[in-house]
Order: structure tokens, then sequence, then C-alpha cells
């Protein structure tokens, strides 16, 4: 991000921007698992303010937890909105493969997460995803108790 240079913008326009194909692929394929459910039970509009709010919040996350100059892109936080929103309303949702394993949407989140603590690396911003998936999470309470 640019934004303690005063580009706030690529707090969203970093969700868009990847810089290795291999994380590219795979982020598009975690969307094409993970969108077309919440996609169908939701509707376009409220993904994609599920998708731009996770891309926020997860950018917003990455800034607050690292220091200094470092640099976060992806669309990790989105996804992980996605994700959250799904595990917020598991009681409606399918149940999803993961790894080879059939879980709920909320295991299959703690699941990621999970793997991504233990396997921890310089290049996974797990701030961006943790902030993403409150964010989604949040959403779909806000719109199920709203």
């Amino acid at each position: 991000f640019n934004v303690r240079q005063g580009r706030v913008y690529t707090l969203l326009t970093g969700a868009f921007s990847h810089n290795e194909a291999p994380h590219l692929i795979f982020n598009l394929l975690t969307l094409s698992s993970a969108a077309p459910t919440l996609l169908f039970q939701v509707g376009p509009e409220k993904f994609w303010t599920t998708y731009v709010t996770g891309a926020l919040a997860g950018s917003a996350a990455s800034l607050l937890v690292h220091t200094g100059d470092y640099h976060s892109l992806g669309a990790s936080g989105a996804l992980y909105a996605i994700l959250g929103f799904g595990a917020a309303m598991a009681d409606q949702s399918p149940r999803v493969i993961y790894l080879g394993l059939e879980l709920s949407r909320k295991e299959s989140l703690f699941a990621s997460l999970a793997l991504e603590a233990l396997t921890r690396r310089d290049s996974v911003d797990i701030a961006m995803h943790v902030g993403g998936a409150m964010a989604g999470a949040a959403y779909c309470v806000h719109l199920t108790d709203g």
C-alpha cells in the first residue's frame, strides 16, 4: 500500500494487484470455488459489497498490524470476506470441500486460518485475511440482524 504516501486509493486497488502468477492463480481458484454459492445466495449487489468491504478492511488491518515500509497486495482480504460471510451464514450454507475434507463453512474458514498460522510465511499477510474475514462476517450479521 502507498497510503502513507497519500495514495489512499491503494487500499482498494491493491486487491486487484498481484506480484506473482501463482499468487493470482491461487486467488482465482479460491474465488471460483467460494464465490458462486454466495453470489447465488445473496445476489450480485451484496456479493460485491462483501468483496469491496473485505478488500478495504483487509488492507486497513494490514496497515494497523504492520509498521514501516511493509507492502501487501492481492485479493486475500476480499476473498476472506466471502469466506467470513459464508461462515456467518453457515446454517443456511451447504458444506464445502476443503483440502479433500467435507467441512462446514465455519470449519473451512477456521481450518484455513489455522493452516496459515501454522505454516507462517513472510509472504502471507494473515492480518489482511483476518480483517477481511471479520468484515465479511460482520456484514452478514448486519444484513441478518438489521
